[in-house]
């Protein structure tokens, strides 16, 4: 899981994000994420652009 983890906190960095756990001795760990939110998600959408003859 270590590598795992360090791809998706990678991952997670470069789009803006971060991330955090919370661990309690004998409970386990919790992992927490978030991701910042993009201002022109219909940017990359199936919109066509004008065609030049």
């Amino acid at each position: 899981m270590g590598l795992r983890l360090y791809i998706f906190a990678e991952i997670i960095k470069r789009y803006g994000g971060h991330m955090w756990l919370e661990s309690e001795p004998e409970q386990g760990s919790t992992f927490y994420f978030s991701l910042r939110e993009q201002e022109q998600a219909s940017k990359f959408s199936t919109e066509k652009e004008p065609q030049h003859d």
